[in-house]
């Protein structure tokens, strides 16, 4: 617990790293909202620092999620390509309602994907061609503060040309009410 100007409040922190010093990372709650950084130096005299990152005196805690994908460089011809897919909150806060959307390549066949999820297979017509285009779709009733979670999906490229698999794909994440309004149109494709 502390005592500041602002008023009292409650951190915790764990250490980052030990050894001569022990180097502390955690946060602070009440008055004093951030991320707490400081070391403790077990050799006489012992002294502890503290620094405040972030700090949002007043302001409620929030969530920030991210989204990123781990893709191959370069699949063969008629090759299969698994995509990892990772949500992040680095927020203070748990992130209700969340869907991931993960855009396949143009023209891939949607095999497999882990989790709960839900496929749908967008059609694009190019003139006279048939370009479908897979969208897996996971929905998270809440995304738990500082935490990342991995997913994945599996496609099968079209027969052709050597495919640059980075080209055409995406991934994002919106709220699900949002989502389902996106997909309200579309059928499903596979489910689990």
């Amino acid at each position: 617990t502390y005592d500041s100007p602002p008023g009292p409040g409650k951190g915790w922190a764990y250490a980052a790293a030990s050894g001569a010093g022990v180097r502390l990372g955690g946060v602070f709650e009440g008055s004093l909202k951030g991320l707490m950084e400081g070391s403790l130096t077990l050799t006489s005299p012992r002294t502890l620092f503290l620094s405040l990152r972030n700090l949002a005196a007043g302001l409620p805690l929030e969530a920030e999620v991210t989204t990123e994908l781990s893709i191959p460089g370069s699949v063969p011809v008629g090759g299969y390509a698994t995509v990892i897919v990772e949500v992040r909150n680095d927020g203070y806060a748990v992130a209700n309602g969340v869907t991931v959307i993960a855009i396949a390549p143009e023209k891939s066949r949607f095999l497999s994907a882990t989790g709960s999820y839900k496929n749908y297979n967008v059609t694009h017509w190019r003139g006279v061609e048939y370009t479908p285009k897979p969208y897996i779709r996971w929905d998270f009733a809440a995304v738990p503060a500082r935490s990342s979670q991995k997913m994945s999906y599996q496609v099968r490229l079209p027969a052709g040309t050597q495919s640059n698999i980075q080209t055409g794909i995406d991934v994002d994440a919106v709220t699900t009410a949002w989502a389902n309004a996106i997909f309200a149109n579309f059928e499903l494709g596979d489910t689990p």
